[in-house]
């Protein structure tokens, strides 16, 4: 997967951040920091990333997964982009 299709993803997630409904303020801001580090991640085009992204990321997979299935699953994707491209 190239940067291209993750920055794709990333304003995907941005949007259903914004459309969901009752997301606790602090696990929004998780989500919009972890987003802001991803982004930083792209711009230096640094392959060796940080595990920390991840690790949250997929922690909010886990917290999202019964309230707002699409946020959660759109972080997934996420993810996994990341993954493929070694971050």
């Amino acid at each position: 997967m190239n940067t291209t299709r993750l920055r794709e993803l990333l304003r995907e997630l941005h949007e259903e951040l914004d459309r969901a409904d009752s997301v606790e303020p602090e696990s929004q801001a998780l989500l919009r920091n972890v987003m802001d580090d991803i982004e930083g991640v792209l711009e230096r085009s640094d392959a060796a990333g940080d595990d920390s992204i991840t690790d949250r990321l997929n922690h909010a997979v886990v917290d999202f997964e019964a309230t707002h299935p699409k946020l959660s699953y759109t972080i997934e994707r996420l993810v996994k982009s990341l993954s493929d491209i070694g971050i």
